[in-house]
This record gives structure tokens, C-alpha cells and sequence, in this order.
């Protein structure tokens, strides 16, 4: 066996040679296509700037909710100053 690393680029260009040596009427050749269809799908990639521009729902609402019990707890605070000590209990911010 040799070192070299087989890309997805590699593979579907094998694909695609394989699809030029095939008539146009053989069953292979349709199975062909759609491999390299899917190959081709697998291969793309993503925008590196709009993926990490876009929080998830699940960061979205952790954020929502983390605000939310924050001002609960100061506007308890507020209301009554001399009997709570809640403020302890706000986990700290992790990024």
C-alpha cells in the first residue's frame, strides 16, 4: 500500500472517467451518475462566512433564557433588597 490519501475529488474524477468509457444505453451508466451525484454533494462545501454568522436555535434560546432569570433575579432584588441573596446563584457567562 502507498501513503497517498484518495480525496472525494479523486473519486468522483474516477467517476467520471468511468462514465465517459461507459454507452450511453448500460444500466451502469445511470448508477454512475447518481454516485457521482452524491459524491459531488458530499464534496461541496459550506460558506465558512455565512455558517459562522448564524447562531443555533439551541445557542439562540440558552442566550433567551439565561437573560430572562438574569433580570428575574435583579428585579427580585429590587423589590426586596434586605432578604435575598440570589445573586450568588447566577451561573457566570461561558463562552
Amino acid at each position: 500500500m502507498t501513503d497517498e490519501k484518495i480525496t472525494l475529488d479523486d473519486i468522483e474524477q474516477d467517476i467520471i472517467n468511468q462514465v465517459y468509457s461507459l454507452d450511453a444505453d448500460d444500466p451502469k451508466t445511470t448508477i454512475a451518475i447518481e454516485n457521482l451525484k452524491t459524491i459531488h454533494q458530499i464534496n461541496e462545501k459550506p460558506d465558512p462566512v455565512s455558517r459562522r454568522l448564524v447562531p443555533s436555535g439551541d445557542s439562540i434560546i440558552g442566550a433567551v433564557a439565561s437573560i430572562a432569570g438574569i433580570l428575574a433575579v435583579l428585579n427580585y432584588e429590587q423589590l426586596h433588597p434586605l432578604a435575598s441573596k440570589a445573586v450568588g446563584f447566577i451561573s457566570k457567562i461561558r463562552l
